[in-house]
Formats: structure tokens, sequence, C-alpha cells
């Protein structure tokens, strides 16, 4: 499934594993990820940022956008109620870059995303980057 056709009120495969989630709201973010905000099974909201790579891993959930989940309001009711619109300013994402092309796939993710923010006027940004490596068969080291 294309983030593209990822769009409010759709039950969806692949987000949550083992689970299926119905979107509440789809925020672009460049031409390359996107934020939903989801609820589970359980009617708890849940925000996550979807990437690219992310497509091979999205279904709708068998029966389309009703399928899969079950309305807590009782048969006759809507699915779930509204949700209103709130302004988000924290934005989380995972990505596992290639070792070797690291410095071009976070330069990508920078263009793609921290420049969607910085377009914008009165918007500050911060990045915060979090690393995280496996070396099989070597000695500790530090980094300066």
């Amino acid at each position: 499934m294309k983030l593209e056709e990822v769009k409010p009120d759709d039950q969806i495969r692949g987000i949550k594993p083992d689970t299926v989630v119905r979107i509440v709201a789809v925020v672009p973010v460049g031409t390359d990820a996107l934020t939903v905000y989801y609820k589970d099974s359980q009617g708890a909201i849940h925000e996550q940022m979807l990437f690219r790579g992310s497509e091979p891993n999205l279904a709708l959930a068998e029966g389309g956008p009703s399928g899969g989940l079950s309305s807590p309001m009782g048969s006759g009711g809507a699915a779930y109620p509204a949700t209103p619109s709130v302004a988000k300013k924290h934005f989380y994402g995972t990505v596992d870059l290639n070792s070797v092309k690291a410095k071009m796939g976070f330069a990508t993710l920078v263009d793609e995303i921290v420049e969607q923010f910085t377009q914008r006027t009165g918007v500050e940004v911060k990045v915060a980057v979090e690393i995280e490596a496996s070396i099989a068969s070597m000695k500790p080291c530090s980094v300066p």
C-alpha cells in the first residue's frame, strides 16, 4: 500500500505488529513520509511516522476501510467518536540506514523532513539523533 493511499478511517495492518488499527488522521511530511495518528483495538490513540520503506508492510484490513475493528458504539453507531484536531509539537520516527550509505540517507531525511518545518516562518527546529551500532568481534572504543 502506498503512503498516498493511507486515509482517515482506513483499517490498516502493518503499522502495529499483528494488529489492525484505524487511522484517525494523516499528516504528509514531504513526499516520502507521513505521520499517522491511529486508534488501536482498545481505543488508545498512537502517533507514528511512516516512510517509503514501510509501504510493503501496509495493507487494508479485509473488508476495506471498515473491516477489522468492531464498533465500540454498538450497531448503527459511528465506528469511533470524532477526534479533535490538535497541532502537534513533537514528532518521532525511526529509520534504519545502510551503514555504507548512512551519510546520504541522513541527508535525505534532513531534506525531506526537517526542511518541511524550517520553510515556515516562526518555526524553531531542534533535531535529536540517537545512533545505535553493533560491532561484532571488536574491542569497545570511546568516541571523544
